[in-house]
Formats: structure tokens, sequence, C-alpha cells
């Protein structure tokens, strides 16, 4: 991979008894997200509200999928579904538009103080001494080395996450959680047949939205 990688440092809390073993295993370790999407976003402050650092990587912009929609777009479901980290989601209509979205979760990400790298994907993860090395490639910058005690991939639902970036070995361990949401509903599956048979590569929060 050439040059040695740059370390980037941990930020720890103390933990607030997590679900599982992640609370308790190297406390001055975060636990990286892979996917700044809503699913992504909402992972990472709900381990933030349970006293563990989260940092999220993501190969494009923040809520990537949602600034790629069309500019007038109008999401099918209200916006009280499509909420997170219990921040309200105030909207002037009855259901919110592609522009509310956007600045929505980038408020959640302000508010609760969520470290989002975007445009730096993550291009290997892998286990070693019980905890995760995730190396990311920042936009036109060096490989930077991430010391994890636990990853999260919340890759969205139409994403093409890369194979070889996670090995089927460390995707299996214990402290690894892939995020799942929702099928999209009627209205859309004809627009994303693709996507739609193959859901156990994808995940997703449950709004959906109309093109």
């Amino acid at each position: 991979m050439g040059a040695k990688p740059k370390r980037r440092s941990g930020q720890g809390h103390a933990s607030a008894g997590l679900v599982g073993s992640i609370a308790d295993r190297a406390p001055d370790l975060p636990v990286v997200v892979v996917g700044a999407g809503p699913c992504g976003i909402a992972a990472a402050a709900a381990l933030e509200e349970a006293g563990m650092h989260a940092v999220v990587f993501d190969r494009g912009c923040l809520v990537s999928s949602i600034a790629a929609y069309p500019i007038y777009m109008t999401f099918f479901s209200t916006a009280d579904r499509i909420a997170i980290a219990d921040v309200p989601f105030r909207v002037e209509s009855e259901k919110p538009t592609r522009r509310e979205a956007l600045a929505y979760y980038r408020g959640v990400v302000d508010a609760r103080g969520i470290e989002v790298h975007q445009y730096e994907p993550v291009v290997q993860v892998w286990r070693r001494k019980g905890d995760f090395i995730v190396h990311s490639k920042p936009l036109g910058g060096d490989v930077v080395e991430t010391k994890a005690r636990a990853v999260v991939v919340a890759t969205g639902y139409l994403a093409r996450p890369t194979p070889s970036a996670c090995p089927a070995r460390t995707c299996r361990t214990s402290r690894t959680f892939i995020t799942r949401g929702t099928r999209p509903s009627s209205a859309t599956r004809s627009s994303s047949a693709a996507a739609t048979r193959r859901p156990r590569r994808r995940s997703t929060c449950s709004g959906t939205a109309r093109r």
C-alpha cells in the first residue's frame, strides 16, 4: 500500500452500558461507522448518547443519497417517520422536501456533535488483537489508519460497498454490526428493481422518497 498509513487518535468517553461487550472493550478507542446517511448518523448519535465516541466515514458528502435526489423531490413519508436521534423534524407542509431533509440531517450532526469525515472512503477493515484497524483515504490525501473498538456498516440501501474492504472473516466477528432498514415501498420498487433483488447487501432507514 506504499507509505505507512497515518494514525488517527481516538477520543474516549466513559461507557454507559451499551448492549453487548463493546462498551467495555478498549474504552479509549472510538467506534467507526461506515456511511454518513440517516442510519449511520442515527447509529453515531446513539453511540455518543451511550458514552462512546463515534467516527463516521463516507465516500461522499453527508446523506449523499438524498443529495442526489431531484431538486424538487418530496418524500412519501411524513417528517416524524424519518426523524432520528430524538431531534424534531419540523417542516412547513405535510411531507418534507429534499432540501428540508438535507438541512435536517446536517442539523442533527451539528446538534449531536458527531465527527463525520466526508469524501473519505473506507478502503480496508480488519481485526487485530481483539479490536479493528480501519484504513480510510481522504480526498487527495494519504491513507489514514484508525483503531476502533467496533465497526458499524451503514452503507445505505442503494450503495455498493466494496467487498474486499471488509473480509468475510472480519464481518462475522461479534463486534461488526450491520444496520438494516426496510425495503422500498411499492411506489418506488419499479424504479429500483435492481436494488431490491439484493437486499442483504443494502441498509437504509425507514423513509422512502418520491423521485
